[in-house]
Parts: structure tokens; sequence; C-alpha cells
């Protein structure tokens, strides 16, 4: 592939990637994104230019290297004993909505609703405890077992 053919193949799909990411991450990290999507992109010229669809293979790209981002986000940043996640802000839509499908994946509705309540300060230790009708003892030791999955998930 020639630089030309590769140039063609940037300013075809830049827009599209652009937009694609500005869904998917934080504005600030966009066109760093977009950057490696097209460095990785030339190194692997050939695969691209043997690809029927170039369009499809920059976005599985995009989506591949979005969801290796988030799952290195949530291990650097889910201190998993308190989420440093502010989950009410709007910017943040994107880091709400990968840890539920996260929690939703590993933790039944139960552990889900225990681990957001108590992990979010909405609920205290004795009162999840109440309402769930077990000890605290027994609550404590079922959310370090959720713990303990969730980092097995966030590593996989």
């Amino acid at each position: 592939m020639t630089h030309k053919e590769f140039e063609k193949i940037y300013q075809d799909n830049y827009k599209k990637l652009l937009n694609y990411e500005r869904k998917h991450l934080h504005e600030d990290m966009v066109e760093d994104m977009i950057q490696e999507v097209f460095c990785l992109a030339w190194e692997k010229r050939e695969c691209v230019e043997k690809s029927d669809n170039p369009s499809g293979w920059l976005m599985n790209v995009a989506k591949n290297k979005n969801r290796d981002y988030w799952r290195k986000y949530y291990m650097e940043t889910i201190s998993i004993d308190t989420i440093e996640i502010e989950l009410g802000r709007e910017d943040q839509g994107m880091e709400r909505k990968e840890l539920q499908l996260l929690l939703r994946q590993y933790l039944s509705p139960k552990e889900c609703q225990a681990f957001l309540s108590i992990t979010l300060k909405e609920r205290s230790l004795k009162e999840m405890a109440q309402m769930q009708g077990v000890s605290i003892g027994i609550l404590r030791k079922s959310l370090e077992r959720m713990k303990q999955r969730l980092k097995r998930a966030l590593k996989e």
C-alpha cells in the first residue's frame, strides 16, 4: 500500500472514527485513540489492503482499542473498596454503562444492588445487611468474594 492509498483510507474514515470515538471516550482521549488506530493500520497495512472492507477493519480496531482502554481504566481506577467514579456526572456516562455491564455480567442482581449501594456510600454495611436479612460478617465476606470475581474479570 502506498502513502497515497493510505492517505485516501485516512480521509475516507477519519470522520467516521471521530464520531464513533466521541460517543465512546472522553473528548480529551478521542484524537489519541484515532491516531492509535491509524498507526496500527499503517503497521498492518497489508491486512488493511487485503481486507474487503477497510472501514470495517478500522472500526474493529477502534472497538478493540476502546475495550482495552476501558478494561485498563477500570483496573487502575476502580479500587473496588471505593469506586472512584462519580456516576452522577453526565460526562462519565460511558463509565457508568461499562461498570453496570461489568457488574451485571459477574454479579447477581442482589449482589449488584449490595455492591453499588455500599461502595457508592448510599447505604452502610449495617443497613444493607438488614435489608438482605444477613449478618454484617456474612455481607462483608460476600462483598470480598464479589470484589475477587470483579478483579479476575477485569484482568481477563
